[in-house]
């Protein structure tokens, strides 16, 4: 079974806890190692590194995606 981007979504998408989506990470991070594609193993590195601030999302599944939109409109005005 391939193992890619399309299934860390799914997991992001149907995990409802912590506990469920770490367990998800966890067998998708050994499908990756397995499968040795170098995209994937940059991508699970850095999951392995900051899994545990990732897996906030579950606890009311909320992201600062809006204030690095913010950020990146002030550097970009800043540039100007």
């Amino acid at each position: 079974m391939w193992i890619g981007a399309r299934e860390l979504k799914n997991i992001f998408n149907t995990a409802t806890t912590i506990q469920k989506a770490y367990t998800k990470l966890a067998y998708w991070y050994k499908d990756v190692e397995q499968i040795a594609f170098k995209a994937l193993n940059t991508i699970a590195n850095t999951i392995t590194i900051n899994y545990r601030s990732m897996l906030n999302y579950f606890i009311n599944r909320s992201t600062n995606a809006l204030t690095e939109s913010y950020n990146t409109k002030i550097k970009a005005f800043r540039g100007q």
